[in-house]
């Protein structure tokens, strides 16, 4: 059978009832036909990604969250960190050749849960694992798993599994050619995951053997232990390094501990702290902070001097995380500093509630992001009903972050929770499934971007690759000319699921796209792209691909003018189509932020080389193709 790869991610779970933790498989992903160097590059590309922008924060949340839930035998739920699960996705089924380029085809999406692959009858599988108890220091490592005939026809013999670094598993992979493009180097720095850890979460897999003398340790030990309720507090502080990194080199340095209670009028222990803030030590005053269960009244001029020194440091970002103020508190802040904020961090605030969140909307007018993760308060519904009903409030916010917009990944069903604002909905002559992803809140800037990084896939560059890929490669390679109708479905999804950085593969995760065909029936914008059939000749020159951007009306009564299938009801005669230029005109009409103009320009540039192109060229949409584009998606259902 094919190899396979299958990626899990452990971390340390605290034990409902016990204080103890235990190593337990969170997020599970399996891939075919990714092994040797290409299974270190998509494991490089995690490690950087997961530590990019806010998905650290994320992640840590998640794993946070499964804290004092499961007891030691009770099953974790099949994609219980949904956040994590969708990097593993976008990191082994979404490369790019060069910056701006995408090339795809590693995977379809394909969760698995803790024990699926463990001791599956393949021939061979790899298996690569990722603890994240620490998402600032993770480590990892490889295991090989073959099986060779026994004396019995039908007995198959596996070979001991053992943790290998980089280094080792590519030489038992390539048999020894190590051409791996530097990335073993880059793992040499990563710690090994050591056997006694492998065992603890899978005991019936992996089992003690005599490990040989030139197999590295990774000094980490497999044990459970009790922590005190000061070392939670302390893990629990996912912001810490970002927020007061000087934390991080005065381990020594005392907090003061603080008790005030919510009603008094003692102002002595506060006085205390500002004579703290003025003698310049601020982080015993930010360790304090944190301290009070709920903040005091009497505390908001100190924490007002405290948000002026953080939004003047950072440039208009302000972290609140983990000061348990509460709604008015927030809203007395954002009426005296609202306008000074780019950034605001509320994370980890069991006071809050979802009321607040329209207001700091309203008095933070140029708030870029939103961050909310880990407040009970408030729940999915609650966003949900904020965005349905206050969606003029969300059109100058980039991002939201909320466990609401990160809920596990769908591409084959109707997924979104959330009023739609933007969908990208593929549609292929060859009655194949729809891809689409949709998301909730959008900005021009930032689905130019990544329209960018998809029509790099008509640029001859990169079809002279595929070309080169799929003639050296083998008949069944991942890699197909054909590229949009063979791309993993989660491409799109990583492409309009936030923004990557410049000349960088890191992608910061804003939400996780769901799939959705609503956009047909009128629920916000529709990027439109359809791949037309190919002619008897199968051949691929003169197929002309189109798109537009869509605004659909809701649909009509039957029989006046609208399609319908089985699960489709789409009002194509009264649908506005757009071109890109047009596009952006009616987003200026919404009152939506401009998107640099150089932006504009570039893809602009793009579409007209793309529309002159003979060969394979990308078209805007007129009438007819929308109707081609909807009939294709009504054969599909």
């Amino acid at each position: 059978m094919a190899e396979q790869q299958h990626i899990f991610v452990i971390a340390r779970v605290r034990t409902a009832g016990s204080g103890s933790t235990k190593y337990r498989c969170v997020a599970a992903y399996h891939v075919m036909q990714c092994q040797g160097a290409i299974a270190l590059c998509c494991l490089l590309r995690f490690l950087a990604t997961m530590k990019h922008g806010s998905n650290k924060e994320v992640i840590e949340s998640e794993t946070s969250a499964l804290h004092d839930k499961y007891c030691s035998h009770e099953d974790l739920p099949a994609v219980c960190c949904p956040s994590i699960t969708f990097l593993m996705a976008m990191c082994w089924s979404t490369k790019f050749i060069v910056p701006g380029n995408p090339n795809v085809g590693y995977s379809q999406y394909s969760p698995l849960d803790e024990n699926i692959g463990n001791d599956s009858a393949d021939n061979q599988q790899d298996i690569t694992v990722i603890d994240l108890t620490s998402v600032r220091s993770p480590t990892y490592c490889f295991v090989h798993v073959t099986r060779t005939a026994g004396n019995d026809e039908d007995e198959a013999i596996q070979s001991p599994r053992m943790p290998l670094s980089a280094r080792q598993y590519l030489h038992a992979y390539t048999e020894g050619d190590l051409h791996d493009n530097g990335h073993v180097t880059k793992l040499d720095n990563v710690k090994l995951i050591n056997l006694d850890t492998l065992i603890s979460v899978w005991p019936k897999e992996y089992k003690r053997t005599e490990i040989p003398q030139d197999c590295a340790s990774s000094g980490s030990e497999a044990f459970d232990f009790t922590i005190s309720e000061q070392v939670r507090k302390l893990v629990g502080m996912p912001l810490l390094q970002s927020v007061a990194p000087e934390l991080m080199t005065k381990s020594n340095a005392q907090i003061p501990t603080i008790t005030i209670t919510q009603d008094t009028h003692d102002t002595y222990d506060i006085e205390q702290m500002y004579e703290l803030w003025q003698a310049g030590k601020t982080f015993q005053v930010y360790g304090a902070l944190h301290e009070l269960l709920p903040f005091p009244h009497n505390g908001m001029p100190l924490l007002h001097s405290v948000v002026v020194k953080k939004l003047s440091d950072n440039n208009g970002v302000l972290s609140l995380a983990e000061i348990a103020v509460r709604d008015d508190q927030v809203e007395e802040i954002l009426n005296i500093h609202g306008n000074k904020m780019r950034i605001l961090d509320l994370s980890h605030n069991s006071y809050l509630t979802a009321q607040i969140v329209p207001r700091i909307l309203q008095l933070a007018p140029h708030l870029n992001k939103l961050i909310a993760l880990g407040c009970p308060l408030i729940e999915n519904d609650d966003i949900y009903k904020l965005l349905r009903h206050n969606v003029h409030l969300f059109r100058s916010l980039d991002t939201l972050l909320h466990p609401s917009l990160l809920q596990p990944l769908a591409l084959t069903c109707e997924n979104a929770p959330y009023p739609i604002a933007f969908s990208y909905i593929q549609a292929s002559g060859t009655h194949s499934h729809p891809v689409a992803c949709t998301l909730p809140l959008f900005q021009s800037s930032d689905i130019i971007h990544a329209i960018l990084d998809l029509v790099a896939l008509f640029q001859s560059a990169v079809i002279t690759q595929a070309i080169l890929d799929v003639a050296s490669g083998p008949k069944d390679s991942p890699w197909q000319l054909d590229l949009l109708e063979h791309v993993s479905t989660v491409t799109p999804a990583t492409l309009f699921s936030g923004l990557r950085q410049v000349h960088s593969e890191n992608r910061e995760v804003a939400c996780i796209p769901q799939y959705s065909l609503r956009g047909l029936q009128g629920e916000g914008w529709v990027f439109a792209l359809h791949t037309p059939p190919r002619d008897s000749s199968g051949n691929e020159r003169d197929r002309c691909h189109t798109y537009a951007f869509v605004r659909f009306k809701p649909p009509k009564q039957v029989g006046k003018g609208e399609m319908t299938g089985p699960d489709l009801d789409v009002n194509v005669e009264d649908a506005e189509i757009h071109t890109f230029r047009s596009w952006l005109d009616q987003l200026e009409l919404e009152d939506r932020p401009a998107a640099p103009a150089e932006l504009v320009q570039e893809l602009d540039h793009r579409l007209l080389d793309l529309q002159l192109d003979i060969d394979y060229g990308l078209k805007p949409m007129l009438e007819d193709d929308l109707l081609a584009f909807v009939e294709s998606i009504r054969r599909s259902q």
